[in-house]
Parts: structure tokens; sequence; C-alpha cells
């Protein structure tokens, strides 16, 4: 999946609590560079896509559920 073309990120105030306990968002935000694992998931909203993603970010794998708006 391109990524190119997304100019930043939203970040949900319950889950960027929850991102600050766990690292920096920065690094977070780093999982989507390079060649990311993506799927796209219908289970989780049926209003909206999302999409999960998976990548190994400063030797440690990040794991995301996020959409594009």
């Amino acid at each position: 999946m391109d990524f190119s073309h997304l100019v930043g990120f939203e970040w949900d105030e319950g889950n960027l609590e929850k991102v600050l306990q766990r690292m920096e968002p920065s690094i977070a935000e780093a999982a989507f560079l390079g060649e990311p694992w993506v799927a796209l998931s219908r289970r989780y909203s049926a209003f909206e896509e999302r999409w999960f993603l998976i990548n190994k970010v400063m030797g440690r794998y990040i794991f995301s559920i996020f959409t594009i708006r």
C-alpha cells in the first residue's frame, strides 16, 4: 500500500494515551515507512474501512489499526 499521499496522523485521545505508555508516537508512525504488512478488515466497523499494519521498527514489531480519512 502506498502511504506517500498521507500528510499526517490524527491520534484518538484514548489511543494516544495508550501509545504514550508504550512508546513515542513517532515510533508508531515510523511503522508506516518501508514495506509494512497491511490488510483490510471490515470486521471492526461497518461505517469505514479499518486497516491492520505490522512492521518492525528499531528492533520491535509495531501493530496498528488505522483508518484513512
